[in-house]
């Protein structure tokens, strides 16, 4: 069995295309035979676990998809070396209960108390221990300690985490800043809370595994990973102005994994020209699914998207549909998603007095039904390593109009077929690019399935399971009479 680790910080509920494509490759992989898919997440707490049971929920994420914290991978090395369970709970001789309340007490005076409440992953203790002034917090799960905290007099607050209710991991933080922390299996101070993180999965078992590094918010836990470790390169090597940014440059020179990933065969010809990557660079394209999706008539223009105004600047999509919506009194403009640009666009809306054309949606969990209803969809951004979004769009007969921005746009829009290319901030050529699609919306539905053969869900599989059948054949042991003849 190989197993497939995607590293993360937290669990993302809300993620945008980054953050899908590792929860599709996660999905992918729980399905092939021979492999086991596993998410990490660095955070540990019940929120996580809940989390989680909400992706799956939503099918977001596979049920088969497994999920541990990094402290709970680190709960065999705990029970090898010995740590003990915690103990440390106040005696008591008399326990109340009302209702999902439990109150304890020990000649006469209360020492602990629990409020129990069911939810999809089990029984969640919230647990007070009075000590003297002192008010220490529990959090358990089906009776096991999950966190401890504890909050000081000086404003810090120690945090102690715990696996199968085994301490594995203590922080001391003060207004939400990290300021010192502690191996509990070793006892190692750690001045850093990347240096924690790195002390702790140094101890994890990881044979026969494959992990992927998404990006560089990750890749300070690579060096400590023996095992293949794999790279996906999204588009954060520039920033905006496309300027090359010299911490990505010096991780991605100095990675020494076994593999380099993008999702564009235009991104990989500018990594291969900014930088020097340690691995020749594959190119995996994400997929759209082909689910059946009752038909519908087309009425609407829609963007799905996050409403982060720096790096999707809807704004300039409100202005240029603002200019011709006198022109098409049928179609309105519908814009799906969440966001802190929301009350700025609600705003800008307001001003424009297009209350009753353009309206703001809020969160959809099924973008295709809504492509499969839209006459084109808009996707303004300044940065885009794929686009899922422009993808989903696509596989929906929905034509894209989207910003003439590396990457993915410019490999999966052809300007006057399946959609148009604006330079960011031209307005009234965005208008104008409406202005064409509406006139004649069934000539550019029909170019839409050109091209989408390179981006089925079965190719997209075969890549990835090829490319991790080989970097776990190559890290394997030499038989001995390989050596001999070597």
């Amino acid at each position: 069995m190989i197993r497939v680790i995607s590293i993360t910080e937290e669990v993302l509920l809300r993620g945008g295309g980054k953050v899908k494509a590792i929860y599709k490759r996660l999905n992918g992989f729980s399905e092939m035979d021979g492999f086991s898919a596993i998410l990490m997440t660095t955070a540990h707490s019940i929120e996580q676990k809940l989390d989680i049971e909400a992706l799956r929920k939503e099918r977001t994420l596979a049920p088969e998809v497994k999920h541990f914290t990094l402290p709970e991978l680190c709960a065999p090395v705990a029970i090898t070396t010995g740590v003990k369970l915690f103990n440390g709970f106040p005696d008591f001789d008399n326990a109340k209960k009302q209702g999902s309340k439990i109150v304890y007490s020990r000649d006469g005076k209360i020492v602990m108390k629990d409020d129990n409440k069911k939810s999809p992953v089990g029984i969640i203790t919230d647990r007070k221990v009075i000590n003297g002034k002192n008010t220490i917090y529990f959090t358990l799960l089906n009776g096991f300690i999950i966190n401890k905290i504890v909050n000081n007099s000086d404003g810090t607050t120690e945090t102690t985490d715990y696996a199968e209710s085994r301490p594995i991991r203590w922080l001391k933080t003060k207004n939400d800043k990290y300021l010192v922390g502690k191996n509990l299996i070793t006892g190692r101070l750690c001045r850093t809370q990347k240096a924690l993180a790195r002390n702790l999965l140094e101890m994890v078992e990881l044979q026969d595994t494959v992990t992927f590094v998404d990006g560089i918010k990750g890749s300070y836990l690579s060096n400590v990973i023996k095992t293949p470790r794999a790279l996906f390169l999204h588009a954060e090597h520039r920033d905006q102005k496309g300027v090359l940014l010299p911490v990505y440059k010096k991780f991605v020179d100095d990675f020494d994994g076994q593999a380099i990933i993008t999702a564009t065969n235009v991104h990989k010809k500018e990594i291969e020209l900014d930088l020097k990557p340690s691995q020749e660079v594959a190119v995996i394209p994400h997929y759209y699914e082909a689910k059946p999706v009752k038909p519908q008539k087309r009425k609407n223009i829609v963007t799905i998207s996050r409403l982060d105004l720096s790096g999707k600047p809807i704004d300039e999509c409100i202005q240029a549909f603002a200019k011709i919506k006198k022109e098409f009194p049928d179609v309105d403009y519908l814009i799906y998603g969440k966001g802190s640009g929301g009350k700025e666009l609600t705003a800008l809306i307001k001003r424009l007095k297009c209350q009753n054309r353009i309206k703001l949606m809020g969160y959809t969990k099924e973008p295709l039904a809504e492509f499969n209803g839209a006459l084109a969809s808009l996707y303004p951004t300044l940065t885009e390593g794929f686009g899922l979004s422009i993808l989903e769009s696509l596989s929906a007969a929905c034509p894209v109009i989207t910003y003439d921005v590396k990457y993915g746009p410019q490999e999966m829009i052809k300007p006057g077929s399946n959609g148009y290319l604006i330079k960011p901030g031209k307005i009234d050529d965005i208008a104008e690019a409406i202005r064409k699609v509406l006139l004649d919306p069934e000539k550019y539905s029909k170019a839409c399935s050109d091209g989408l053969e390179r981006y089925t869900r079965q190719t997209y599989l075969n890549n990835y399971k090829n490319l991790v059948e080989k970097l776990v054949e190559n890290n394997r042991p030499a038989h001995p009479a390989e050596k001999a003849n070597a």
